[in-house]
């Protein structure tokens, strides 16, 4: 019975490392490209700056 609990618990405990992983690299991967659509914008801003 013990062995079974046991199971369960590295079961969840492994399930929710990966959701934890997989959320943590959405976070990062979201957060750079929000940056370089950032950055793009405002360079193309700056551009179109210059040229008026």
């Amino acid at each position: 019975m013990t062995d079974t609990i046991a199971c369960l618990i590295q079961d969840v405990c492994s399930a929710l490392q990966r959701r934890l992983l997989q959320i943590l690299c959405m976070e990062v991967f979201y957060d750079t490209s929000m940056k370089q659509v950032y950055q793009s914008i405002t360079i193309s801003y700056k551009t179109t700056e210059d040229f008026n």
